[in-house]
């Protein structure tokens, strides 16, 4: 009865609209957010933590009270798709996707002074479609009373095109009583700026805890305290099911070039050489060319086939009248991921001469014959040992050419294995289907670009990745892992492979300059280090370590001089970096809540509607009644639909499901309440046996005998309803809810109505059964003492009432912080009667 519900009376209205188990850290924003009005949230748990759950259990909830009506996501557009998904498979919100391409007709049909923003209630909005100055207005003008922000951090910082973005959260933020939830995983980027402009569009005041000291600094902390919430994997641990990730392994493998690659190799940082060398003191040509020799080191380091894709664009373009700016070199963390596999143009001469001429040949050669590229054979035996562990890797590549050469080698050398390759040729709705696709068969391998290193979450098909190429960001890495390490991963283990050049000089320059420095930090803090925001920097340092490494003559420091002080800047930039971190958990560690007080509420909840346990009781019991087999034990059961009624196959065939339906039975994919065949279960078995179907396994009443009681007890299923009025900024919404009890009457004439062990008393064991004669007898004298026992009953309604309402304020309690809010947690709970009786039970002792 307690799963058919969707009406929850708990202090969490939400928990009966959820279609999973959240893990008890993730309530910890929701129950800061109970305590604040207007809502303004920066949420910068790490990457696979579960932000996008933490922001929809907070949606829902705001909807399920009452708060709001209407609510708007803004995110980068490779995002739109999976937000959408989030929200109707884990929230049961359709939102509408509002991009670029579906804006034209989503607006087709409205009145003409009609924004679509104000016609639809639930939207996921490209930042990039609404940051044009006629879309930024009408965006901000209809925004609904609650947005929500992912990746945050890319509208604070970066280029024009950022800037745009930051107009258009500011703006949003502007607005006093609109609720603000700000998403990311990287708050701070090293751009002290950024980050407090970031926590200004919670409040303004918080930009001058930059410059603030003392008493004002003190308190303007404690104040952020209410608004911030900032966890790593290793915070988690407080919690009782904080540490269930799977176990990440990780590793490294190197290869040897090899002589014909490290010939190839050589020659081209020869040609980067004299490309620089030819610069000059020209700051612009110096620029051009550092970015240009950049771009091409990175191409000839991921493979020959994109050598060749940026040696031939290289050869078509103008050095001195191109302006082109390579934002894709570094991989900023700002970055769109749109077009960032795509071999850049860079950037030299008109026409083709002869050095580029051989180094095309070169390129050419190399790349038509794989089987000997030593980097291939070093991913083949990874992904043999990988596939030894029984895992399905992932393999992250840089560029498109690379991921094509790389996925079409591996088809030739795993016969019999599906490998997709997905890149940014395909527009995000195709990667999302071409996984998919792939994840139909049981033998599969993944070749990607950065594509896919945000906006797709992999974890149900792969538990392993291999960094085929090196990032030049460390926090990519992460966001490659975190594709396959995350929250609902159902392996126990996953693995990641970084894979690297030995004598490739610039591979040992990513690694000395970025690599490396991030690494020693994250042992250390368990904190992911962005990239410096100074690409000048950064940029020197790693041309002069891939010249210093490299063994070309005539490539020597004096070569350089602008190189001179480039190491002691980035040296300087990780200790910063590291004393930076330590500062900021230190500062700005989220301290409001006791981790006990969300574990202790949500597994309330959790009781009162359900719990896991409570879900695969429920399955088993009901479809062993009608004939099909459920083992537990399983990991995965397969449910045959065939065996079960007419009304419960049909309903399920509307949902998608006609021959069988999967349950998986352990671990963090075990069912809901909401799984399509719990639900269904539930809701055709309390239709059913309320409306007296004739079928003994839906009894509303029984009676037996069991050896675990010594008296009379006459136990009653109830369903208790009950008024509940909320506050909200506008006044008190009422909504009604429910909750299933059960109470035992005890001795020959129920003197005693007790609330505590009545369901233990209804699993006991049967020991005998009783005559049905008899057994009639018994319930029609059980109803009449239950009838006698009226006032009784509203007694125990009204103290269920009395403990909802006190759920409540605890529930505002454990959420409460510094600052003075209005109290939306608060509740008014008034029980209705009569109380619905479902089912009556009378329990006798056993015969000796």
């Amino acid at each position: 009865m307690s799963l058919s519900i969707r009406r929850g009376a708990g202090p969490f209205r939400s928990a009966a609209s959820i279609t999973f188990t959240p893990r008890s850290y993730q309530i910890a924003p929701l129950l800061m957010a109970l305590k604040l009005d207007p809502v303004r949230l920066l949420i910068a748990d790490d990457v696979g933590i579960g932000k996008t759950i933490e922001a929809g259990l907070i949606v829902r909830e705001m909807l399920d009270r009452a708060a709001i009506r209407k609510f708007a996501v803004v995110c980068p557009a490779h995002l739109v798709s999976q937000w959408v998904d989030e929200l109707k498979t884990k929230f049961e919100i359709d939102a509408v996707a509002v991009t670029t391409a579906t804006a034209a007709k989503l607006e087709r049909g409205l009145p003409e002074t009609e924004s679509l923003f104000r016609h639809y209630n639930f939207t996921v909005v490209s930042l990039d479609f609404i940051k044009g100055a006629k879309r930024i207005d009408d965006f901000v003008r209809e925004a609904p009373e609650l947005v929500v922000v992912d990746e945050a951090h890319s509208c604070v910082t970066g280029n024009e095109s950022r800037h745009r973005r930051f107009e258009v959260v500011s703006k949003i933020a502007a607005r006093p009583n609109s609720h603000l939830l700000l998403l990311t995983a990287t708050p701070h980027s090293g751009i002290e700026n950024a980050f407090f402009r970031l926590l200004g569009l919670i409040d303004p005041e918080f930009l001058k805890l930059g410059e603030a000291d003392g008493q004002e600094r003190r308190e303007l902390r404690d104040r952020l305290g209410d608004h911030f919430i900032q966890r790593r994997r290793v915070d988690l641990k407080v919690f009782p099911d904080g540490n269930a990730f799977p176990i990440h392994r990780k590793d490294e493998r190197k290869y040897s070039l090899g002589r014909e690659h490290g010939a190839f190799i050589e020659d081209v940082l020869d040609y980067c050489h004299s490309v620089v060398s030819k610069a000059g003191s020209d700051e612009r040509r110096q620029r051009l060319a550092f970015w240009g020799t950049l771009a091409l080191m990175r191409c000839v380091a991921s493979s020959p086939a994109a050598a060749v894709s940026a040696l031939r664009a290289r050869a078509l373009s103008e050095f001195e009248n191109s302006e082109v700016v390579f934002d894709g070199v570094l991989d900023r963390d700002d970055e769109d991921v749109e077009g960032s596999d795509v071999e850049p143009n860079a950037l030299s001469h008109l026409e083709i001469n002869p050095k580029l001429e051989r180094l095309i040949a070169q390129a050419i050669g190399l790349a038509a014959s794989p089987g000997k590229d030593p980097k291939l054979t070093c991913l083949r035996k990874a992904v043999e040992e990988l596939r030894g562990f029984g895992h399905m890797p992932v393999i992250f590549c840089r560029y498109i050419s690379t991921a094509r050469l790389v996925g079409e080698y591996l088809r030739k050398v795993f016969k019999g294995v599906e490998v997709g390759i997905v890149t940014g040729e395909f527009p995000p709705a195709e990667r999302k289907q071409a996984v998919l696709d792939l994840m139909d068969h049981e033998d599969r391998i993944l070749v990607a670009t950065d594509c896919l290193s945000e906006g797709i979450n992999l974890q149900d098909g792969f538990d392993a990745v291999v960094h085929y190429d090196l990032s030049w960001n460390p926090t990519k890495h992460q966001q490659r892992e975190g594709r396959v390490d995350r929250f609902q991963q159902p392996s126990a283990t996953v693995r990641s492979v970084l894979m690297y050049g030995e004598d490739n000089p610039v591979d040992g320059a990513v690694l000395e300059v970025i690599i490396r420095g991030a690494q020693a930090i994250q042992k250390q803090l368990g904190v992911v280090v962005s990239l410096p925001e100074d690409e000048r920097a950064v940029s020197r340092a790693l041309m002069k370590a891939t010249m210093l490494r490299s063994k070309g003559a005539g490539r020597t420091q004096m070569s350089f001089d602008f190189l001179a002080d480039a190491d002691k800047e980035i040296a300087t930039y990780w200790r910063n970096a590291e004393d930076r971190e330590k500062r900021t958990r230190t500062i700005f560690a989220q301290s409001v809540l006791k981790p006990q007080d969300v574990v202790d509420e949500w597994q309330r909840a959790s009781e009162i509607l359900g719990t896991a346990e409570d879900v695969l009781r429920f399955a088993q019991s009901s479809l062993n009644a009608y004939g099909v087999p459920f083992q537990v034990e399983k990991a995965i059961v397969t449910v045959p639909l065939e065996p079960l009624p007419d009304s419960i196959r049909e309903r399920l065939d509307i949902l998608g499901f006609t021959d069988s339906i999967k349950i998986e039975t352990r671990g963090v994919r075990a069912p809901s309440r909401s799984h399509p065949l719990v639900a269904t279960l539930a809701e055709h078995i309390v239709e059913a046996a309320l409306e007296g179907a004739d079928d003994q396994r839906l009894a509303r009443a029984a009676v037996w005998r069991t050896s675990e009681t010594t008296d009379i007890q006459t136990v009653v299923l109830a369903r208790a309803r009950f008024r509940i009025f909320l506050k909200t900024r506008s006044g008190e919404t009422m909504r009604i809810a429910e909750q299933v009890g059960a109470f035992r009457l005890v001795g020959p004439d129920g003197q005693t109505l007790l609330d505590k062990g009545a369901l233990d008393i209804l699993a006991a064991p049967v020991a005998q059964d009783v005559p049905t004669g008899v057994a009639q007898r018994m319930v029609v004298d059980a109803l009449a003492r239950l009838d006698r026992r009226k006032d009784s009953v509203e007694i125990w309604s009204a103290q269920r009432a009395g403990t909802l309402a006190e759920d409540h304020r605890r529930v505002a309690r454990a959420g409460a912080g510094r600052a003075a809010q209005i109290d939306i947690g608060q509740a008014r709970v008034e029980p209705i009667h009569p109380v619905d009786i479902i089912g009556l039970f009378v329990v006798l002792p056993a015969l000796q």
